[in-house]
């Protein structure tokens, strides 16, 4: 004899998103997708990863239990820095496994019903889930119950053979924390929080002298996620992930105001001046000093490009202002001059 299952639609996760991130220069960047790394259920306590369980069977009573539920989600969050902070435009999870820890029902007539290895999966269905103002719908995400049973009197349901997919609903959040800020990296702990309130209907086949009862198992409380964001600024005052001329002229600009910002500070020797300038160009945009269009070498299209824009005020380093100070001028020819035809990238001689 075997379960029926009279329903298949479970109701499942309400997130609610904040963030608060450390600022930065006012620009506007696109959306970057970061990894939420190391992403597990935290331990289970009375504010997550704990759900209250009640079985209903008709005549044969009802009865309640609890689970703690364990495992890992490959989650990723898409951010868009706003000139002061970031806002979330999506949240994806790739992948996920949970396992939930056995329960056991007393009902009448001496039956009773126990779980056994229950778990599953968790996706988003067609990423990445729309976020707008921190609200993403719980419905984008789906539960899938394929690991475990279920057994009463005598008999089991196996959800390997028929697993239970159960979309999410509703609304709500995911919480950045700073942990370690630096000029090169910023570190945010991550706590996503997925309450749940599920439901689902079965048979209990062959009940003694009653025969085929009808029974329903629901259950409510939030799965909690732990993990951490690493993004790596060093050099990336815009927030858009490259290194771009937006970057270095926003350097020039702190250099220009006598900055004392840290992250500005990218050779972290406590000043903010022209060593910066020339660590940004060699050392994190890998190229030379004189090489306007970032092809790798300070060649004659980068003189043609100084001399295109020759005394004029109001330039950056795509305009062939090499020294930063705001002007194409006599000075960037002659910083151009001392790197012509050098390369960033040896090139390596012909055998003999």
């Amino acid at each position: 004899m075997h379960f029926w299952l009279l329903g298949k639609e479970d109701y499942l996760f309400r997130c609610v998103v904040w963030l608060c991130l450390f600022g930065g220069p006012a620009n506007f960047a696109m959306a970057q997708n970061f990894s939420i790394d190391n992403a597990q259920l935290v331990p289970a306590s009375g504010t997550g990863n704990v759900l209250d369980l009640e079985l209903e069977a008709g005549v044969l009573g009802n009865d309640t239990d609890s689970t703690m539920l364990s495992g890992t989600l490959t989650s990723s969050v898409d951010l868009e820095w706003n000139g002061s902070d970031y806002d979330v435009t999506g949240y994806t999870i790739s992948s996920g496994s949970f396992s939930a820890t056995d329960v056991s029902f007393s009902l009448v007539l001496g039956i009773s019903a126990e779980s056994s290895n229950m778990g599953g999966d968790v996706t988003t269905i067609a990423p990445p889930s729309a976020v707008v103002g921190g609200v993403f719908a719980g419905s984008d995400h789906l539960l899938t119950i394929n690991r475990g049973s279920i057994n009463a009197a005598g008999n089991a349901f196996d959800f390997a053979a028929m697993p239970i997919a159960a979309p999410g609903q509703g609304d709500g959040m995911i919480q950045l924390t700073p942990q370690s800020i630096t000029p090169f990296t910023e570190i945010y702990d991550v706590l996503v929080t997925i309450p749940t309130n599920f439901s689902q209907d079965f048979v209990i086949p062959g009940v003694p002298i009653l025969g085929d009862v009808n029974a329903n198992i629901s259950g409510t409380g939030s799965v909690v996620v732990g993990g951490t964001v690493t993004i790596d600024v060093a050099g990336d005052f815009v927030r858009d992930g490259m290194l771009t001329c937006e970057d270095i002229d926003a350097l020039g600009s702190a250099i220009r105001a006598g900055s004392m910002d840290a992250v500005y500070d990218l050779n972290q020797d406590g000043a903010v001046d022209s060593s910066d300038y020339e660590f940004w160009v060699t050392d994190l945009k890998g190229t030379v000093i004189g090489d306007a269009n970032f092809d790798g070498s300070a060649d004659t299209s980068d003189f043609n490009i100084w001399n295109e824009n020759k005394f004029t005020s109001g330039t950056g380093w795509c305009n062939a202002d090499f020294d930063g100070d705001g002007s194409t001028d006599t000075s960037d020819f002659n910083i151009w001059n001392e790197n012509k035809f050098t390369s960033a990238v040896a090139s390596v001689p012909e055998p003999g």
